[in-house]
């Protein structure tokens, strides 16, 4: 067997001088080269079996360069092309400007070329001006005139004048909201197109022109720019989306902005389906006035086992809360002892007479409904200037001061009790008419401290000199304080600190008194009106004491007469 070749020095000993090579040297001569022919592969070309010449082309918008990488992502070369950002791609015509503007990608203006000189000569609009038709360019230049003169023949000339001299829109326009801006000149086209460019269909306003493209979008926008709008009362009727604070439709009536929804139940309303209020705050209904009926309750007053909560109203809030009520049945004997008091209980008795009670003659009846009302009547004070002072001397003995008469102590060694000052108003109440009149002491007194001290009404035809009252008398308690008139029904007794409120009530032939103490508790009485001596005057009068703290004051007079 024949050794294998492995150098270039070794095959050169196969031909030295004087030797004969074999075939088989001869073979491994040609084996050891490659022919121009031939292709080498990569893996016998020593330094080339680990090089990969699969190569591609990457492209970075951060950086804005071209890379050429092998199939192992090493970057072999790479090219910027960051200027090609500032390559036109899109050319406007800006009509303002009248010029054309070539803009980047990134809508950025790259150049402008004046082209007025092309345009400012084409005609875009016609106007008729009385018998002249004119064509005029886009900024309202006449390029061109045209005389004719049109008879009025079935109205024609009106038609012409009414359709072809209008003014371009420049208020009242049909277009787009974006936002921010109102863009004009947009028409809607079937749905299929918004404006020029784009197919955007919000904010938009739709025509009624097939039954699937039918809608009204309002312009949306917020509560500060919708009271920016100025309207006036030929725009009544405009509607906008309001997408903040109070989110909604709003309408403009004509003089103000209301938000759709408000004032809804100008009419009756029915509900056939069960629906459920949640109250998650405070709710005030209110009536300003007017009856509130609650109709087609069933009555489910005998019933308390099984509606034993009751609606209750506060009597100074107002508010309304939720109780108990029980059901109580009390036997009443003929003789009822109370030997310690019930505590807030409060019982309500129906008593069947065995008899029939004998009616209220009428006008104890009318007297009874008005002072009903006499909370709601208004009252018109007494001014100082309606009152006049009488005395019998000149001493100072009384003053009256924004709507305050205070009697003045005044020594008499005799106690005199007979009235020495009177202050009489100069205001006379009817006899033909209902009234009331409302006086305010500042305390109660005592007969013995007041020397002569009462008040009440003396006829009108007896004005001269000091009066005293004759009609509706009241004084001080002769054995301890408050306001008494001689009968059972006012002779109480009252701490002198207790302020009380006198009303006398004329109704027909019956003048009511009453005296409503500060401490809750009110006495009344009825008594014969006297009208037959005719219109009332009222007076307070006062004899002679020398304890200031004992004379008394009077304030808040107060009168209404029944019209």
């Amino acid at each position: 067997m024949e050794k294998k070749i492995t150098t270039r020095e070794e095959l050169k000993t196969y031909f030295q001088t004087g030797d004969n090579p074999t075939e088989n040297q001869f073979a491994e001569l040609i084996d050891a080269y490659w022919h121009k022919e031939e292709v080498i592969p990569k893996e016998k070309i020593e330094g080339l079996e680990n090089l990969s010449l699969d190569y591609t082309l990457q492209w970075s918008s951060a950086s804005k360069k071209l890379s050429l990488v092998d199939s192992k992502g090493n970057p072999i070369s790479e090219i910027s092309l960051q200027t090609l950002d500032d390559e036109g791609k899109d050319l406007r015509y800006n009509s303002i400007t009248s010029s054309l503007e070539l803009y980047n990608s990134d809508n950025e203006l790259l150049n402008s070329i004046s082209v007025t000189d092309f345009v400012k000569n084409v005609g875009t609009q016609l106007a008729l001006n009385s018998n002249t038709l004119q064509l005029k360019d886009y900024q309202g230049n006449v390029l061109s005139n045209i005389n004719f003169n049109v008879s009025n023949i079935d109205n024609l000339q009106t038609l012409l004048d009414d359709k072809l001299d209008k003014p371009t829109m420049t208020d009242n326009k049909v277009g787009k909201w974006n936002g921010n801006n109102f863009i004009d000149g947009l028409l809607q086209d079937n749905g299929n197109v918004a404006g020029v460019g784009n197919i955007d269909y919000k904010n938009i306003i739709w025509a009624v022109d097939s039954p699937d493209k039918a809608a009204l979008i309002s312009p949306r926008i917020t509560e500060k720019q919708r009271l920016s709008i100025v309207l006036d009362d030929t725009q009544s009727g405009a509607v906008v989306y309001q997408t903040d604070r109070k989110t909604g439709y709003y309408l403009w009536n004509g003089t103000s902005w209301q938000s759709l929804g408000e004032n809804i139940a100008t009419t009756d309303l029915t509900n056939t389906q069960p629906r459920t209020f949640t109250q998650n705050a405070n709710f005030t209904w209110d009536t300003s006035g007017n009856p509130y009926y609650l109709k087609g309750l069933t009555d489910q007053t005998e019933n308390l086992t099984q509606y034993n909560k009751v609606l209750r109203i506060d009597p100074v809030t107002n508010q309304v809360a939720m109780g108990v009520s029980s059901e109580i049945s009390v036997t009443i004997p003929d003789n009822l002892t109370i030997n310690a008091p019930a505590m807030n209980v409060n019982y309500t008795v129906n008593h069947i007479y065995p008899d029939p009670v004998s009616p209220l003659p009428q006008n104890l009846i009318d007297l009874k409904k008005f002072m009903a009302t006499i909370r709601n009547n208004q009252y018109v004070q007494l001014k100082d200037n309606e009152l006049t002072v009488q005395k019998v001397d000149t001493a100072n003995r009384v003053t009256i001061n924004n709507g305050i008469i205070k009697f003045l102590a005044y020594p008499d060694p005799q106690a005199i009790d007979t009235p020495l000052v009177s202050v009489n108003s100069n205001i006379t109440m009817p006899q033909d008419k209902n009234w009331v009149f409302i006086v305010v002491p500042d305390k109660c007194y005592h007969i013995n401290y007041m020397r002569g001290g009462r008040i009440g009404f003396a006829r009108t035809n007896n004005t001269d000199g000091v009066q005293s009252p004759e009609i509706g008398t009241l004084m001080g308690d002769d054995n301890g304080y408050g306001w008494v008139d001689g009968s059972a029904a006012l002779n109480v007794e009252k701490w002198n600190a207790i302020k009380p409120t006198i009303i006398y009530t004329k109704v027909g032939e019956v003048l009511n008194i009453s005296v409503a103490y500060g401490d809750g508790t009110i006495y009344s009485r009825n008594i014969d009106a006297l009208t037959f001596l005719g219109d009332y005057r009222f007076v307070m009068c006062m004899g002679s004491y020398n304890d200031q703290n004992q004379q008394p004051s009077f304030s808040n007079i107060r009168y209404y007469i029944e019209a």
